[in-house]
């Protein structure tokens, strides 16, 4: 709550999370994320009709305010030209997709060091590095086991295990 001038809402009741984005995968994940979000709150009809999207900084290089939007590196990453680039990015933000962004619920936020000494005192039998030796059932079960540490998040777990974001997502 916000007392000095007496308002409540999300902004001050703690709705709004944050999550590191240490590498392309995931900022293309989070990009396809945000565009998608006003759709998926049945604020818009398609990703690309609501009024507050960044879309027509990247398109159109329209936006307001000002300077708010660097498109410049994701433009880069899907094409060498700009029309090349928004081609792409338009069939890759309008594909269906199950991403998941900002997947921590607890509040806390474990280190990856303190995620491996918590999956080493919580279950000693299991060897995360050996992951991939697992059957596919196995490995599920105990990815299962680490993402139910509280302060773990996927794209950690993924960093941590050697294992892809897409298959602790669906473990």
């Amino acid at each position: 709550m916000n007392y000095k001038y007496e308002r409540r809402g999300h902004v001050f009741q703690d709705r709004y999370k944050s999550e590191p984005v240490e590498d392309d995968y995931y900022l293309l994940i989070v990009f396809r994320y945000i565009l998608q979000n006003p759709m998926k709150a049945g604020l818009s009809k398609g990703v690309f009709d609501y009024k507050w999207s960044s879309w027509s900084s990247y398109e159109y290089n329209q936006e307001y305010p000002v300077g708010l939007t660097d498109v410049t590196y994701i433009i880069n990453i899907f094409g060498k030209t700009k029309e090349e680039a928004i081609d792409k990015m338009k069939r890759f933000v309008q594909k269906t997709n199950n991403d998941c962004c900002l997947d921590i619920d607890s509040g806390i936020r474990l280190t990856d060091d303190e995620l491996r000494n918590r999956i080493k005192e919580a279950y000693p039998e299991l060897k995360y590095q050996s992951l991939n030796q697992l059957t596919k059932e196995e490995r599920n079960k105990a990815l299962r086991k680490i993402k139910a540490i509280d302060g773990s998040s996927k794209l950690q777990i993924s960093r941590i295990t050697g294992l892809g974001a897409k298959i602790i997502h669906n473990a």
